[in-house]
């Protein structure tokens, strides 16, 4: 696994997309299965829906997909702020790749070109806020996880993150016994995870949560393996939130020394 990465950011703005890729050392693109992961956390701020953890910002996996950007909204960053990196490749193929690197290009606004409104990245873990991966049963297996809602907002859209032989993300207000949204991953013949979708309710005004709400994730898998495998699983909805009264997210700065970084491992 490459070591921790440190980004500081050198300016006052917002953060509006990301757009990762894998390459060689001549630049050329390679593979997407050839990446496990990459994460992105702003060690100066908490996650909200589980607050012992910095803010989680940004992640990808085989799926490589891309967070784009969306009209008059952005994550706000301030200079100086510490934003770490974590990755790890893995190689499921036959070939051999001398030498991979991940690249993300981060596109920004200044503060200078006028003001965003602020969304924040809600993770929704079928682990709820522990670890985020698990063992992956034999046969057909579901994970689920609850989070009650702390503050009310909009959720504009969302995505997820499964690993091989998973077959659908399932988000849900059980407060209001709603389907939020079903993610139904695209898999190969063999089972490993392709693609997961997309589902934006931008055209609708946004998916509105209340404070107190209950959202529950649900992971389902199907393995064909006849044995389980430790850490094979995760099953992670994750989408843009835009609170009503963005000034209550101001005690989420970390006013002490923040938890270790990384992923929630422990």
């Amino acid at each position: 696994m490459p070591p921790i990465s440190l980004l500081t950011i050198p300016f006052d703005g917002w953060i509006v997309a990301y757009r990762p890729r894998l390459v060689d050392e001549l630049g050329a693109r390679l593979p997407h299965r050839l990446l496990h992961h990459i994460d992105f956390f702003n060690t100066a701020r908490l996650n909200f829906l589980c607050p012992r953890y910095e803010e989680y910002i940004f992640a990808a996996g085989s799926e490589m997909q891309e967070w784009p950007s969306l009209p008059g909204l952005g994550y706000r960053v301030r200079r100086g702020d510490r934003i770490v990196v974590r990755t790890m490749f893995h190689n499921p193929t036959a070939t051999r790749f001398p030498s991979v690197y991940a690249e993300v290009r981060v596109e920004y606004r200044l503060v200078a070109d006028g003001p965003l409104r602020n969304y924040y990245p809600a993770w929704f873990a079928a682990t709820g806020c522990g670890p985020t991966d698990y063992d992956l049963q034999p046969g057909r297996s579901v994970k689920t996880g609850e989070f009650v809602m702390p503050y009310t907002g909009t959720l504009l859209g969302v995505g997820g993150h499964l690993h091989d032989y998973g077959r659908r993300l399932l988000l849900e207000n059980i407060t209001r016994s709603e389907a939020i949204a079903t993610l139904t991953p695209k898999l190969d013949s063999d089972g490993q995870m392709l693609s997961v979708p997309t589902v934006s309710f931008t055209t609708n005004g946004g998916y509105r949560l209340s404070r107190g709400d209950v959202v529950k994730v649900t992971a389902t898998y199907d393995s064909p393996m006849g044995h389980g495998l430790s850490g094979g699983a995760m099953g992670i909805v994750v989408g843009y939130f835009v609170p009503a009264e963005d000034r209550e997210f101001d005690a989420l700065v970390f006013r002490r020394s923040p938890r270790a970084p990384g992923r929630r491992t422990d």
